[in-house]
């Protein structure tokens, strides 16, 4: 796995690589897999047998990085984020779009930072590209809602 930018104490963000075995020198507790449950699939496969050797727990949420997450799945990953044990490592396949929802998420609704600081999380620095064609901007969206309805 890579790192793909620092986070708050006792969150981490990662793209989905080959091995995972690194990051439980940090002593992670939770990883966070938002590609969903994907039983059968090595690198599921691989990632849960990592996770629980090490003793952490696992949590899969299936997300789109294409399509705007309904108001249960936000709900159900807010719920996650505000009572999982830290430290944290968050993953999706690429690290910028699903995973920088939920740093945004993480960093509004658990940290209490600014929407502006939140907003942050999303954004071509950390490779989420919401323009022209693609339609990685659901996340954009799906953030923008949340912060509305609270």
């Amino acid at each position: 796995m890579r790192r793909t930018r620092s986070r708050p104490r006792g969150c981490s963000r990662k793209a989905q690589r080959c091995g995972c075995r690194s990051g439980f020198q940090k002593k992670i507790k939770t990883v966070l897999n938002l590609r969903g449950p994907a039983p059968g699939k090595e690198w599921f496969d691989r990632e849960l047998d990592v996770v629980r050797t090490a003793g952490a727990e696992h949590i899969s949420i299936r997300m789109s990085a294409n399509r705007e997450p309904d108001e249960r799945t936000i709900s159900n990953l807010v719920s996650t984020l505000t009572n999982v044990k830290t430290p944290l490592l968050i993953h999706c396949e690429g690290g910028a779009d699903r995973s920088g929802l939920a740093a945004a998420l993480y960093e509004r609704a658990v940290k209490h930072r600014s929407t502006t600081d939140a907003t942050a999380q999303l954004s071509f620095r950390y490779g989420h590209f919401p323009w022209l064609t693609s339609r990685t901007g659901a996340m954009d969206r799906a953030f923008a809602h949340f912060i509305q309805a609270h």
